[in-house]
Formats: C-alpha cells, sequence, structure tokens
C-alpha cells in the first residue's frame, strides 16, 4: 500500500487532496519493529506519531493492557500538538511496520502551506473535542452511578 493511501485511511488526513496526502507524507518515515519491542514508555517526550501499516501493537497503562491496536490504526497523535509526554507505553506485539510522522518535519510541511495547516488542525479539534465530550459522559454517568450507590 502506497504511504499516501495509507494516510487517506487516518481521520486526521481523510480531507486531504491527493497534493496534500503527498505534502503529510514528506514528513513520514517507515520503522519496524520487531515483536515485543518497546516503542515508546509513558512519560517519554512525544514527538511524533504512527500509523500502523500491519502488525499490531497494545497499548498499555500502569502495566496494565488497555488496548490492542491493528493495521490501519494511529496512536501518539496529541504529539503533533504539544510537547507534553506520553500517557502510556506501546508495545509491537507481533512484527510491526509503522509510519512515523515526526512533530518538527510536520509543523514545517503545515507551515509551507497555510490551507493544508488549516484543514488538518480543523479535523484534529473536531477529533479532540469529540473525545472530550465522550469522556465527560462517561465521568456523568460514572458520578451518577456513584451516586446510586451511596444511598
Amino acid at each position: 500500500m502506497k504511504l499516501e493511501d495509507l494516510l487517506a485511511k487516518c481521520f486526521l488526513f481523510k480531507k486531504l487532496d491527493a497534493q496534500g496526502l503527498h505534502k503529510v507524507s514528506q514528513a513520514a518515515e517507515l520503522v519496524t519493529f520487531a515483536a515485543h519491542d518497546t516503542i515508546f514508555n509513558d512519560h517519554s517526550a512525544g514527538d511524533c506519531m504512527y500509523l500502523i501499516r500491519y502488525g499490531s501493537v497494545v497499548v498499555e497503562k500502569d502495566d496494565e493492557e488497555i488496548a490492542r491496536l491493528g493495521q490501519g490504526s494511529h496512536f501518539g497523535e496529541v504529539a503533533l500538538l504539544d510537547h507534553r509526554e506520553r500517557s502510556a507505553t506501546i508495545h509491537a506485539v507481533e512484527h510491526t511496520e509503522l509510519v512515523k510522522i515526526n512533530r518538527e518535519r510536520f509543523e514545517s510541511v503545515l507551515a509551507d502551506d497555510p490551507q493544508l495547516a488549516a484543514d488538518v488542525y480543523h479535523t484534529l479539534g473536531v477529533y479532540l473535542c469529540g473525545r472530550l465530550r465522550r469522556t465527560s459522559e462517561q465521568m456523568a454517568f460514572f458520578k451518577d452511578m456513584a451516586g446510586h450507590h451511596a444511598e
């Protein structure tokens, strides 16, 4: 699968045209991990996002598995926005090839094309708002459940 085709499947780049996808691909590189390799650790510096070209990864928090991701999935996208630490540890489950998008290179591509930047950041903003909304709903649900148990 061509890199641009894989990028087009990621929520962040779905609305980009062929030229935009090509430009984003200039910030990407392919990296390979063997089974059980650590891709990054919780609290390490976040400087890139990844898309899974093939293989799978496990997401861990406090030594507990919280998710498994496979081909076409992405992780680490918040690192393209902020300069904070990672919030989980990611390990390859099997031989895994990832598309790595480095924040510095990505920002450079976006700086050269303001419309591309606006499109990408708008999509990312909508995505993060959705995540925040779902988290707020879950917190309200658990708060409500805790209130019922206290009675």
